[in-house]
Order: structure tokens, then C-alpha cells, then sequence
């Protein structure tokens, strides 16, 4: 499927349903950044959100379960090429023109979407339950790879990121996330805090607030430091646009970073 037959009313239905506005300036900065096909790589995010959208908003965890199963079900039909648009509803009808796009293509990206699968499902078994540091460093690598390796197709094609920018990068743009998402995270049940910080910290994940109030500055800290060393893996990319792109999704994570420092009166940790 080319992008000439992508259905403009489903891209618009599909932007709607994930929540994604897209303003004039930030198409053009797409199409600059990942050429005549930007629109398939947000049909293949429209369908990721709504997907964590529908699995986030069922609290029993077999029928959660369920519904990954359906989805990777899903999934192998679509790029088996057994289905069409019509046989499908949400949220597979936005994912059903990204993986025939990407099945054309030789199926690159297909791992990666399957990796994102399993952070879901990881996700889904671990609510309630206090996951290890490393547990925690894989789930981080899984999703942050298969993440930068998407924007990476999109950008250069077959061009690939060094492994410590994979690493690094993943490690910066998501440990960010997980502190500036905490209170949320742990409201439903998602615990971004190994056993050992929350022995450390004395944390009463019951009433976390405390706990979290001396753990947040050293956290804080320690994230600033991955995004410097995530930056200091620049050079290691030799093609000019992935170099780029690479540096202004940290950039932009990390000021979104300082702003939320800021805003918790964390100014100190800011070096």
C-alpha cells in the first residue's frame, strides 16, 4: 500500500482517536524528518496509543491479557495480507495500512512492534507488584530501542543507530518519563521504583509522597546525567540527518525535563 492510496478520512480518524494534533508546522517538520511516508508512522503510533489506550482502561488483568492476544493475532493476519479494511474496526483498522506498508517493505519494523507488544503485556503482569532494577533496565532498552529504531527507518531507511546511542538514548528519553509519570503510574498500580530505592527511601507506596520527596532530587540527578552521556554518543552516527533527528528528540525530552523540575522547585539538581 502507497502512500497515494492512504485514506485521508482514516488518517484523520486515526490522529483524532490517539489524541495527536497535528498543526501545520509540525506536519512539514514530519515530512522533513521522515520524508513522503511521515503519515505511516503515525498510523503505526495512532494504532500503539490506542491499543495501551483500551488495555490501560481494562483493570482485570486475564481479560488485558486477552486483548494482546487478539492484537498479536491481529497483527499476523495483517502481515500474512488476509485482511481488508473492511473486516477490521478500531484500533486495528489504523494499524491494518501500517503493517501492509511495512510488509511491502520486507517487514522491518515488525519486531519492533512486536517488542512494544511485550512492554504492554509486561506492564499488564506487573501492576501491584514492585519489579526488580533489572527487570525495570529491560523494560526501559526494549521499549527505547524499538522506539529509535522506528524513527530511525523513518529517517534513513536502513540506516541504524550504534548500540550506546540505543542504550543511552532509551535510558534518558524514558527514565524522564517514568519520573515526570510517577504519582500517575503508581495511582493504577505501575511501580517505576526498584525494592532497594524503596528500602533506601523508606517509600510507603501506600503513601508515597515523603519517600518520594528525598528520592526525586537523586533521581532527578541521575537522569541529567544519562541525558549528558546520551549526548556525548552523538558523533558516534555518521549519517547527518539521523544525527540530527537523534539529537532533537533528546533535546526536546530534556527540556521538557528541566521544565518539570522547575515546576517542583528542583532547581538545585539542575547543573
Amino acid at each position: 500500500m502507497s502512500s497515494s492510496r492512504l485514506d485521508p478520512s482514516l488518517f484523520r480518524d486515526a490522529m483524532r482517536a490517539s489524541g495527536e494534533a497535528l498543526p501545520l508546522p509540525k506536519k512539514l517538520s514530519y515530512a522533513l524528518l521522515f520524508g513522503a511516508d511521515w503519515r505511516y508512522s503515525m498510523l503505526g503510533y495512532a494504532y500503539l496509543r490506542c491499543v495501551d489506550d483500551m488495555v490501560d482502561e481494562e483493570q482485570d488483568e486475564a481479560t488485558s491479557l486477552e486483548l494482546m492476544a487478539e492484537q498479536r493475532g491481529f497483527m499476523d493476519a495483517a502481515y500474512e495480507g488476509t485482511l481488508e479494511q473492511e473486516d477490521v474496526v478500531a484500533p486495528a483498522r489504523y494499524g491494518l495500512p501500517f503493517f501492509a506498508w511495512d510488509r511491502e517493505r520486507g517487514a522491518p519494523l515488525r519486531a519492533q512492534f512486536e517488542a512494544f507488544l511485550d512492554t504492554m503485556e509486561f506492564d499488564i503482569s506487573r501492576r501491584g507488584r514492585v519489579p526488580s532494577a533489572s527487570e525495570l533496565d529491560d523494560y526501559v532498552l526494549t521499549t527505547g530501542r524499538a522506539f529509535l529504531r522506528c524513527l530511525a527507518y523513518f529517517s534513513t531507511g536502513k540506516q541504524e543507530l550504534p548500540d550506546p546511542c540505543l542504550d543511552l538514548g532509551s535510558r534518558a528519553y524514558l527514565c524522564a518519563d517514568a519520573l515526570m509519570d510517577l504519582e500517575a503510574d503508581l495511582a493504577v498500580g505501575l511501580i517505576n521504583i526498584p525494592p532497594e530505592v524503596i528500602e533506601e527511601y523508606a517509600i510507603d507506596l501506600e503513601e508515597p509522597e515523603a519517600g518520594l520527596k528525598r528520592w526525586r532530587p537523586v533521581r532527578a540527578a541521575e537522569v541529567l546525567e544519562v541525558f549528558r552521556q546520551a549526548r556525548a554518543t552523538i558523533p558516534l552516527i555518521d549519517n547527518l540527518s539521523l544525527r540530527l533527528l537523534y539529537r532533537h528528540y533528546l533535546r526536546r525530552k530534556k527540556r521538557r525535563f528541566l521544565r518539570f523540575l522547575r515546576q517542583r522547585g528542583l532547581d538545585h539538581v539542575i547543573r
